[in-house]
């Protein structure tokens, strides 16, 4: 990895972005590790998945639960 990949992989979600398919986490995403792949998801929740260290499936599986708790 270069100075500038590691630098832009622990710093994106500061700017909104995340590591789209991160290592490790090939059975979550369903897609093989991407070190270029990033998106934009907004500056709050690409902090929260920082954080949490959530993919973005896992990410919308939490929201999807608490939207459900909150039903009920």
């Amino acid at each position: 990895a270069t100075a500038a990949g590691e630098w832009l992989a622990e710093n994106s979600y500061r700017f909104g972005f995340i590591l789209r398919y991160p290592e490790t986490k090939e059975q979550t995403t369903g897609y093989q590790y991407e070190p270029w792949h990033f998106r934009y998801v907004g500056h709050q929740p690409a902090r929260e998945m920082k954080n949490q260290n959530l993919t973005l499936e896992e990410y919308k599986a939490e929201l999807d639960t608490s939207a459900t708790k909150q039903k009920v």
